[in-house]
């Protein structure tokens, strides 16, 4: 079973890795590219701990892989919650949107309404 999560977890880093090095590939701007040097050194991170996973006792494989696994699932019932609630209790935004008319007469001020 704990060579099968380090096997799985090798898997998925490895895509990622793959994943962002194509997007990386794909900007033609190179200030884009600064704004993926975090999801560059993560998804390494990621690929280097999943081999490390390998040589870890499978009893504290396991205990990692449930305790991170309940923290993604946690963040993703939180975000999920906040989005349930947003969409139940809309309230009027504090942004408003300047869109300056292109022909000369003036300045809109549009609010959303939500």
């Amino acid at each position: 079973m704990s060579k099968l999560l380090s096997f799985i977890a090798t898997i998925f880093s490895f895509l990622l890795v793959v994943y962002v090095f194509n997007r990386v590939n794909q900007i033609e701007n190179i200030d884009k590219f600064e704004n993926y040097r975090l999801y560059i050194f993560s998804s390494i991170g990621f690929l280097i701990l999943s081999l490390i996973s390998f040589f870890i006792p499978s009893k504290i494989k396991i205990n990692l892989f449930l305790f991170f696994n309940s923290i993604f699932v946690t963040f993703y019932l939180i975000e999920f919650f906040l989005i349930l609630n947003v969409a139940n209790n809309p309230k009027p935004s504090i942004f408003e949107f300047f869109i300056v008319n292109s022909f000369g007469k003036g300045l809109y001020i549009i609010t959303p309404n939500f």
